[in-house]
């Protein structure tokens, strides 16, 4: 079972790439990162002090989940609290955000309710009993696959002769 899930991160996340970068030359069709997210295709490196959209897709609704697990928050606030939680590596618009809230919303992982006490008419959202759990499972199977990723480009990094055994 642990396989299966690992596997399915692993091929969500690579089907996600040649999205991304299908069309923009022969080696982005096949999956090759050019310029983005560390090294391009010829070993330079390109990574910036800001993680990019390739980075942060299909990760977005964990990170938000998780600056919503101590408190209730307004849109401008969990953009905020994303980018300090990250170092300001995370920048995400308000135009990405929205829609993704209104997703979590309607899957019923988080609720969100108008309140004017501090002045000004927001829309606070909070975690639901279903969003935590959620949010959990999705954090440890990040976790697993992150230490196998991490254990496969240890040769490649240089920070250790481990074989890639996830």
């Amino acid at each position: 079972m642990r396989a299966k899930t690992l596997t399915h991160i692993y091929r969500s996340s690579i089907y996600r790439s040649a999205i991304h970068y299908c069309g923009h030359s022969s080696l982005a069709r096949r999956g090759v990162p050019l310029g983005r997210n560390g090294w391009n295709a010829i070993g330079e490196n390109t990574m910036t002090e800001k993680t990019t959209g390739d980075s942060l897709r299909g990760n977005l609704d964990l990170m938000v989940l998780s600056v919503l697990t101590d408190e209730r928050l307004y849109g401008y606030l969990i953009l905020q609290r994303l980018n300090e939680a990250s170092g300001g590596r995370v920048s995400v618009q308000a135009g990405t955000l929205y829609p993704l809230l209104h997703r979590l919303e309607a899957d019923k992982r988080i609720r969100s309710r108008w309140d004017d006490s501090t002045g000004r008419r927001r829309k606070w959202y909070e975690l639901t009993a279903h969003g935590r759990k959620q949010l959990v499972r999705e954090a440890h199977q990040w976790q697993e696959y992150a230490e196998c990723l991490q254990k496969m480009l240890a040769p490649v990094l240089g920070t250790g002769p481990e074989a890639a055994g996830c």
